[in-house]
């Protein structure tokens, strides 16, 4: 227990942490806990908050003389683990914590080996492997397994994630999502401004761009529109989409923006009105919580979406519609979004997607969890 008399929590992440989804959480835990934060420092925005204490190991580190000899990329990265792992470890040689969370599910059983703390251990898990490869999604989820064989507590998103993960009930917490909105505002209904945010990698996100340029050049004349698309990913995904967007035509109004920083988010949800939920609904996806659909109806814009089944309940015709997985299915979903544009009001779409709020998720499931971790 701090100084504060707060519970401590340690949070250690391989990848640059607090990320907007750990950041929003923790803007409602740091009432009840002291927390600190370990993660590598990649260059990325860093998302501050004083009452949240973040520590990044500095990318100073790679201008040390072996980092000139090695180039192999992986090699690069595992000592950059190694890096971390020894600075937790020193770090909790010196400062006890009542829990220390591991943010990753690849790599956790390490920290667990190496890392001492007289404290509690708890390992997150996150998604079940999402690549079009088969091969590399069975050995994604079997070193999870692996990875949750060390750990007495696990906590997970869903339900389903721990039965898909064969993860005991006295091991498990569910702790759903929760995510805050990048900008609400009252938004005017006249047009159509739509916006994907998200990763590009397997998602084909380029069949909406041609739904879209089939939409345009029908209906294009009797209502405006115009469609951002924001986000990276690998460069095969990125290079389809460009070509899409080229194929489309000048006169079509879709743009790649690329990645943005959280900050920039903001003036482009500011401009938009409509939120794209896209992907090919498949056997790994079909359960998947969808952060950017929450992202987009707390923001107070109506959503089109393919039907994940984490969704059905939570879609309607008062907040957006469902689409199938095609190019056509994208277009049909337009006219249909187009029929209910007066309909819709952005207080109400709000509204829907409270119960997926960060506050929410926090009150309801995350501190009554941690606090039967740390009671045990």
């Amino acid at each position: 227990m701090g100084h504060s008399g707060k519970k401590r929590i340690l949070i250690v992440g391989t990848m640059q942490l607090p990320h907007r989804i750990l950041f929003d959480k923790c803007r409602y835990l740091w009432h009840t806990y002291d927390i600190t934060i370990i993660s590598p420092d990649t260059g990325k925005e860093k998302l501050i908050d004083i009452h949240i204490k973040a520590i990044f190991l500095n990318k100073a580190k790679e201008s040390t003389r072996i980092y000139h000899i090695i180039h192999y990329k992986k090699f690069k990265n595992f000592l950059r683990f190694l890096e971390l792992i020894k600075f937790t470890r020193d770090h909790l040689q010196n400062n006890p914590y009542d829990l220390v969370l591991i943010w990753s599910h690849s790599k956790a059983f390490m920290f667990k080996l190496f890392c001492k703390n007289h404290g509690k251990y708890a390992m997150m898990i996150f998604t079940q492997g999402v690549s079009d490869n088969y091969l590399k999604n069975l050995y994604h989820d079997y070193w999870v397994r692996f990875n949750a064989l060390f750990f007495d507590t696990i906590l997970l998103y869903t339900e389903r994630d721990r039965e898909y993960f064969k993860i005991p009930k006295q091991k498990a917490h569910i702790m759903g999502l929760g995510i805050n909105a990048i900008a609400y505002r009252e938004r005017s209904f006249d047009s159509m401004n739509l916006i994907y945010l998200g990763t590009l990698s397997n998602r084909y996100v380029h069949d909406t761009v041609k739904g879209f340029a089939e939409f345009y050049s029908e209906y294009g004349d009797s209502i405006s529109v115009n469609y951002l698309i924001i986000g990276t990913g690998n460069p095969q995904d990125t290079e389809q989409l460009i070509n899409s967007i080229e194929n489309a035509g000048k006169n079509v109004p879709v743009r790649y923006l690329g990645g943005l920083d959280d900050n920039e988010l903001v003036d482009v949800f500011n401009k938009s009105n409509i939120g794209v939920n896209y992907l090919k609904v498949t056997s790994y996806f079909t359960h998947n919580i969808s952060t950017k659909t929450y992202e987009y109806l707390l923001s107070g814009m109506p959503v089109i979406s393919v039907k994940l089944n984490s969704l059905i309940g939570v879609i309607d015709d008062s907040n957006g519609c469902f689409i199938e997985d095609t190019s056509k299915g994208f277009k049909d979903g337009l006219i249909r979004m187009t029929n209910n544009m007066k309909r819709f009001q952005s207080s109400v779409v709000a509204k829907s997607g409270e119960h997926g709020s960060a506050k929410s998720i926090v009150e309801k499931n995350w501190i009554p969890a941690l606090e039967s971790i740390l009671d045990k």
